[in-house]
């Protein structure tokens, strides 16, 4: 009995480390922008290496790169500034510099109206280089005329989405939660936020706020929390026969 009971609790304890070593990543794009990245384009997806990139890894330890989409062309990851945050942009002015940090006081975009994510075929791909959760997205319609998104739809991993009511943060906007193991990505895999192609009444052009992850337990994790369990039993099962 004291056997399966000092089992039990360091089977417990473990996976207590293991789900309190799972503290969420909170990337808040507004924030970065305003603070330190300053209003920047990125470099798209088939860009040489050498152009800077849109990576989130040397800032919050999270590997995941960022490009614009524009249907099937690419375009450049934009981080907007005055309470924006991240956008896309189909082509730069002449005078923008890629990834420049802290980045520039104006805006980067020809045309400078297009640093949103505006329009059919729009759309912010997120390519994972690990495995994360991604629990939440925070959007924003911070400037456009009615500055909200209630009763809007936006695409998010090839799902419509309506948000209703009004926004959840003042600042952040919109909420939108993942739910059970959908938010769950792996190494290669991709996530598109992307503006809503059906009807035009629901469709509007926003920001990206903000976006909450979560690390993934390791298959080895779940693997040896397993064994443990299957432990208890057999050591509970002995003690009844």
């Amino acid at each position: 009995m004291k056997i399966t009971t000092k089992l039990l609790a360091t089977t417990l304890l473990f996976a207590f480390s293991c789900s309190t070593q799972a503290i969420p990543t909170f990337v808040n794009f507004q924030t970065i922008t305003d603070a330190s990245y300053g209003e920047s384009a990125w470099a798209r997806q088939s860009d040489p290496l050498s152009l800077p990139r849109l990576n989130l890894n040397a800032d919050f330890g999270i590997d995941v790169d960022i490009f614009g989409v524009y249907g099937s062309s690419e375009a450049y990851a934009y981080l907007d500034k005055g309470t924006a945050g991240l956008g896309v942009c189909r082509n730069v002015s002449s005078s923008a510099v890629l990834g420049k940090h802290p980045g520039s006081g104006s805006n980067l975009c020809n045309p400078s109206s297009d640093d949103n994510i505006k329009g059919a075929g729009e759309a912010v791909k997120l390519i994972f280089n690990e495995g994360l959760q991604v629990t939440k997205i925070w959007l924003n319609n911070n400037h456009n005329p009615d500055y909200g998104l209630n009763g809007d739809t936006v695409t998010i991993d090839g799902v419509n989405h309506t948000f209703n009511g009004p926004a959840q943060n003042s600042s952040l906007g919109w909420l939108y939660e993942f739910s059970g193991t959908d938010g769950i990505f792996g190494a290669a895999d991709t996530l598109n936020i992307a503006y809503y192609t059906g009807t035009s009444l629901r469709a509007e052009e926003f920001y990206i706020s903000a976006i909450e992850f979560d690390a993934v337990p390791e298959p080895g994790t779940v693997a040896l929390l397993g064994i443990g369990m299957l432990g208890i039993g057999m050591m509970r099962r002995r003690s009844t026969i």
